[in-house]
């Protein structure tokens, strides 16, 4: 078997590959040739050629390459993607059965035909808002552009979507997550304590009596269990904490709700996936207090009623009292009518003193209908 001449290496993106060979007596191979060997890139079209070699000190020295160019012995080639990056794309997360990525265009140009099948959101979304995250295409910034959830399943409303959008659906506890004592801690910009908010399942748990020392049938005694470890920590607040503090003024509804600081809360998923969220929803957000089932802080767009939001917290509309079929009126409307002649020239015997004092009323025949009435 002779021995093996000089060599290059191919990896990255291609078919196969590996090290190869170069002609017996050749120093260097065209990289046409040499990708045709390792069975051409997986892509067509669109690839970057990345030439690890040496330079004339024996350093390592990497450069780009064109197919047109050769290999020589000892180099390592790395096929990759031109721009390793995602286009055409759009996103959609939050309350959802499962985080969907799909093609910008077709049935996803706009957000009702994204939502087109309403088991793609979980149940108890929250109705009155939800959100699109837009990359700005001139500075590459990102906002939050809200829209009303509710109409847009029913078909009332829609927004064109773009690509790298990302649709971020909110859940009824994720809004009711707004007015947890966390929340109102980070307003006031006070410092959390583990030690002094339980769990309040913790708190309600029934713990056994100590068993005396001594006693015959006593269980060996058990060592305190350590205290909880202080939850995750949620960089939502520590966005909101800032922005409070800087501005007093703001949030201004929220701070004075009153809250209970009572147990504690964990910090949503949404929150940790998109930590400048919470603010803009506390900015969009009005207090509902009072009389209402789930008391709280409910983002809304400018144009919301009154009653949508009172539908949102749990409260159901009063439907209309309307008369059963068997209503056939009161007692007394429900005697037998008087009947009369369509001509009252002359007043014929009453049935009764009722009929009597009508039929006068409406024929003019008050002597005919009182001597009717006295000879009954």
């Amino acid at each position: 078997m002779p021995p093996l001449g000089g060599v290059v290496a191919i990896g990255g993106e291609v078919t196969r590959p590996g090290i190869y060979e170069l002609p017996a007596g050749v120093a260097q191979a065209p990289l046409a040739a040499l990708l045709r060997l390792a069975g051409d890139p997986l892509r067509p079209g669109g690839n970057r050629f990345l030439l690890q070699g040496t330079d004339g000190e024996g350093r390592r020295a990497l450069r780009e390459i064109g197919p047109r160019d050769a290999l020589r012995r000892g180099d390592a080639l790395r096929v990759e993607p031109g721009s390793d990056v995602m286009t055409q794309d759009l996103r959609l997360a939050g309350h959802v059965a499962a985080p969907v990525l799909r093609a910008a265009g077709g049935r996803a140009r706009t957000l009702r035909g994204l939502l087109s099948d309403p088991r793609l959101v979980k149940a108890d979304p929250y109705p009155r808002l939800g959100l699109v995250w837009r990359t700005d295409a001139r500075d590459r910034t990102r906002q939050f552009l809200p829209f009303d959830l509710g109409r847009v399943l029913q078909g009332e409303a829609d927004l064109p979507l773009a690509e790298g959008d990302e649709v971020i659906l909110l859940g009824l506890p994720d809004v009711l997550f707004l007015a947890s004592p966390g929340v109102q801690q980070a307003l006031r910009g006070d410092v959390p304590d583990p030690g002094t908010a339980p769990v309040l399942a913790q708190a309600l748990a029934v713990q056994p009596l100590p068993a005396a020392a001594g006693m015959p049938g006593a269980p060996p005694a058990v060592a305190p269990a350590p205290p909880a470890a202080p939850a995750a920590d949620c960089p939502a607040l520590t966005q909101l904490t800032v922005a409070a503090q800087a501005s007093r003024q703001r949030f201004a509804h929220a701070r004075a709700a009153g809250f209970p600081d009572y147990g504690r809360l964990p910090c949503p998923q949404l929150f940790l996936d998109y930590p400048t969220l919470l603010p803009f929803l506390l900015d969009q957000s009005v207090l509902l207090t009072g009389e209402v089932r789930l008391p709280g802080l409910y983002p809304i767009l400018n144009d919301t009623g009154l009653d949508s939001v009172l539908a949102a917290a749990g409260e159901r509309p009063t439907p209309p009292i309307s008369r059963p079929s068997s209503w056939r009126g009161s007692r007394r409307s429900r005697r037998r009518p008087c009947r009369w002649p369509a001509r009252c020239s002359t007043c014929g015997p009453a049935t009764s003193p009722r009929c009597a004092s009508r039929r006068a009323t409406r024929c003019g025949c008050r002597a005919a209908s009182a001597t009717a009435t006295a000879g009954r």
